[in-house]
């Protein structure tokens, strides 16, 4: 009777160690489990900084752009609109013809060859351009203007001469208003 309880116990210690390697095993696996999971957190946390970090910095380049596309074009826009809303109510061509020099003054202040050098190419093409547009649809209408002042069978509120002013003055305002959208496309969130 010795003989299988030796057996028994030989068998229960057997069972401890290998329960007990096992448990050493599942105890390694689950701490390399719980390192993996650890490193693949930090990874997240690494890559999901590093995306709010270029997010940030795309945010701040686009605010620097938007901010120097419109302290460039701010003016002039402002004097084309103006232009735009005093023909709404109407005015003569002195007045027409002063309004004009005032935005010329500010083109060029404003649109000298280092602004436009220093512009970032969406500023220049989608804001400057069709503010210099819109300036040159005004200008070819004062001088249409002036030249039906100057002849005396020209009568500026009628015929051809009205339409084609009015088809320019269409224009600059399209023009003008295509800057506009423009430029607030370029703000930030919006």
């Amino acid at each position: 009777m010795r003989r299988p309880l030796r057996q028994l116990v030989v068998l229960a210690a057997t069972a401890v160690l290998v329960t007990a390697c096992g448990d050493s095993d599942g105890d390694r696996a689950a701490d390399d489990q719980a390192k993996a999971d650890a490193a693949a957190s930090e990874s997240a946390a690494s890559a999901s900084a590093a995306s709010e970090s270029a997010a940030a910095a795309e945010l701040e380049a686009q605010q620097a752009t938007y901010g120097a596309c419109q302290e460039a074009v701010e003016r002039f826009m402002t004097e084309l609109q103006e232009i735009g809303s005093r023909l709404n109510i109407g005015m003569n061509y002195d007045e027409y013809s002063d309004y004009l020099s005032d935005a010329r003054v500010t083109y060029d202040r404003d649109f000298t060859a280092t602004v436009i050098d220093d512009m970032e190419p969406e500023c220049l093409s989608s804001v400057a351009v069709p503010l210099e547009n819109a300036f040159q649809a005004y200008v070819n209408v004062l001088t249409l203007w002036g030249d039906c002042i100057e002849d005396y069978d020209c009568d500026f509120n009628e015929g051809e001469t009205d339409r084609k002013a009015q088809r320019g003055w269409v224009r600059a305002e399209k023009q003008t208003q295509k800057a506009v959208n423009a430029l607030a496309a370029m703000k930030p969130g919006a």
